[in-house]
């Protein structure tokens, strides 16, 4: 039964692939929460001086702190998303994975 054998073995290729790929997109996206949250901590600096500075500076501090109380809560979604597409999609895939090899 080499059909069944090939078909078995392109299953379990998907599936080792599939998991490759999805561990790959799991950590660029831990990346890009990394350097939004150092984003945001740029733009605080910014603010506070702002918030010190006389002048025109001074008006810009409530309109940066509004944009950083949105960005904010867009980091807090983005690593949200990051662990759910681990803990629901990677964990189960890694012991399927476990499964397909021992079959």
């Amino acid at each position: 039964s080499t059909g069944s054998f090939c078909s078995w073995y392109q299953r379990r290729v998907r599936g080792v692939d599939l998991h490759k790929k999805s561990l790959v997109f799991n950590e660029r996206l831990r990346l890009t929460c990394s350097s939004y949250t150092d984003y945001l901590d740029s733009l605080q600096k910014v603010i506070d001086v702002s918030q010190t500075q006389d002048g025109g500076a001074k008006d810009l501090a409530p309109i940066l702190t509004k944009m950083y109380v949105k960005q904010r809560n867009m980091e807090s979604k983005l690593q949200n998303l990051c662990r759910m597409l681990n803990d629901g999609c990677n964990m189960p895939m890694k012991d399927k994975l476990k499964e397909w090899k021992e079959t």
